[in-house]
């Protein structure tokens, strides 16, 4: 599951940026001021237009991607499959441009809007009255700089003020990473020529916020695609070549990386270069594999990137995909020791999991089989990194994915004490929640529990678990 949300790459939006958010090289496409298309436009032919179209998820829906791409490819919700993980080739294979920031829109939008201001002054108050309440804590110092993080599509979609004020208050809560898709549809247009104004925005209000950001790598852009030719399945193709794909990882490091083009252009921002990569999204469903999940394939791809990616910033963590346990989706177990044995081994810091479960035992217990899986096949120097883990509250009721709203914190604080706890034996470098706030059903879809996981509701409204979390994490020793 990844979260969803339009790009905003309008030349509206640009125009109000601030200066950072200017693109730099390398070799960046800044959006055009006029209905022109930009140079990187210029180079899609008829066939990617269409299939941008065919796929963007409606801007009056609110962006939204999640149930969309699922619905669209099967027909019916993640929930009537049981899959344990949301499927969203919507927000993966390409997007219209984002209306104007000064346009409300429904949901999660972007662009400030009567209903988004209120929100936010009301997570402000909330954390601030919550804040005299709060027990005094060395939780965050005894854990790693980025160990807790938290998906946040909103800070990603959302113009300059919101992004910075949810993202600066996820750190205040003691989430120090943010994961983030970069759609590398939306980003490379072609060979060696980039689109950076989305990503540009989310790293420069992420470093201002003192936040870490974990790009999750992925995206079909149709001149590297192994689609077959007339191919219209609304499955997720991995490229034709790992090749390419390992120069868009390599592209990302340049410019964000340590010794990235985007901080020397930038001095007036905090450094925070990114650091740690994620390789792809759930390879073992169908819908991330065009349609056949194959493990000697993903690690190919791995191979290929985490090498690349080295080769501009040698200390960079990559992390495999995240892995869940879905009856739609190879077995996890054996995919992981195909994966591993393939030669991924080698080339990863961590695995990538996604322990979604009826409760904070079995997500553990999910776990710890992961951690034997890898050590038995060769993997014990390998370590283990949640990229995703979350409870609904709300929604169409699913009995292993849904809690009741006074549930839902208690249920997500448990899950991440006892993960934290067993940190040692499983070799846990870090535990993503999934996510900040609610998302909008697709138009014409069906909601299911997977939009329900945030920790504000949709109108942005703090839940009861956005406190109990918030005290939780203070707690953690």
């Amino acid at each position: 599951m990844i979260a969803p949300g339009l790009v905003p790459v309008a030349a509206t939006l640009a125009a109000a940026a601030p200066a950072w958010h200017a693109p730099i090289a390398v070799a960046a496409v800044a959006p055009s001021a006029t209905a022109t298309p930009t140079t990187a436009e210029a180079g899609v032919d008829t066939a990617e237009r269409k299939r941008r179209e065919l796929y963007a998820p409606s801007p009056s829906a609110g962006g939204n991607g999640i149930a969309a791409g699922f619905y669209r490819a099967y027909g019916r919700s993640l929930t009537d499959l049981e899959m344990s993980s949301g499927a969203r080739l919507g927000s993966l294979v390409g997007r219209p441009p984002a209306p104007s920031i000064t346009e409300p829109r429904a949901g999660i939008g972007v662009g400030p809007s009567r209903g988004r201001m209120i929100a936010t002054l009301l997570i402000v108050a909330f954390l601030g009255a919550a804040a005299a309440l709060a027990v005094p804590s060395v939780a965050r110092a005894a854990l790693p700089d980025g160990y807790l993080g938290i998906t946040t599509e909103d800070a990603y979609t959302g113009d300059d003020a919101y992004a910075l004020t949810q993202l600066q208050t996820q750190k205040a809560m003691g989430f120090t990473t943010a994961r983030q898709v970069f759609r590398w549809n939306e980003i490379e247009w072609g060979d060696d020529r980039f689109d950076w104004s989305a990503t540009d925005r989310f790293v420069g209000n992420a470093a201002k916020a003192g936040m870490r950001v974990m790009p999750l790598l992925q995206g079909e852009p149709t001149w590297s695609t192994s689609r077959p030719k007339g191919n219209k399945s609304r499955y997720l193709y991995p490229p034709k070549k790992a090749a390419s794909y390992a120069g868009f990882g390599a592209a990302i490091a340049a410019r964000y990386g340590a010794n990235g083009a985007f901080w020397a252009a930038h001095p007036e921002l905090p450094r925070v270069p990114i650091t740690t990569y994620q390789l792809w999204n759930e390879p073992n469903l169908p819908i991330y594999w065009g349609g056949k999940p194959n493990a000697r394939a993903y690690a190919k791809l791995v191979i290929a990137a985490s090498k690349a990616i080295r080769a501009i910033d040698p200390a960079s963590v990559i992390i495999s995909a995240g892995i869940p346990d879905s009856k739609v989706g190879k077995a996890p177990l054996p995919y992981l020791r195909t994966m591993i044995k393939a030669g991924a081994g080698k080339a990863i810091n961590a695995v990538g999991l996604h322990p979604y479960a009826k409760t904070p035992s079995q997500s553990l217990a999910i776990s710890r089989a992961m951690r034997r899986t890898l050590d038995r096949a060769g993997g014990r120097k390998i370590g283990l990194w949640v990229t995703e883990i979350g409870w609904a509250a709300g929604g169409p009721r699913t009995p292993k994915r849904t809690v009741s709203v006074a549930k839902q914190g208690p249920v997500i604080v448990s899950a991440i004490t006892k993960l934290t706890a067993a940190r040692k034996q499983l070799k846990l470098r870090g535990i993503i929640y999934y996510a900040w706030r609610d998302s909008t059903v697709y138009q014409g879809g069906k909601d299911f529990w997977g939009l329900h996981t945030g920790l504000l509701d949709l109108s942005g409204k703090p839940k009861p678990s956005l406190d109990v979390v918030r005290r939780g994490l203070a707690e953690l020793r």
